[in-house]
């Protein structure tokens, strides 16, 4: 509760249009039953870092906690 109570969205569009520009390796891990954050972000985010992208199928929002 404490951490979607700090939610704060701006430091994440600040930076939104420098993701594609990053050449950084990364992975991204996404719950697909996600209902805060839907999978299409994920994709999203995956796409723009040109980073390959594994669905937890079952998966919250707290992947790790849900499916560790």
């Amino acid at each position: 509760m404490r951490q979607a109570q700090s939610l704060n969205v701006e430091d994440t569009k600040a930076i939104a249009g420098q993701l594609p520009t990053l050449a950084v390796p990364a992975r991204i891990v996404w719950g697909a039953a996600d209902e805060f954050q839907k999978i299409e972000y994920g994709e999203r985010l995956a796409t723009d870092l040109g980073a390959p992208l594994r669905r937890i199928d079952g998966g919250l929002h707290f992947t790790p906690e849900d499916h560790p």
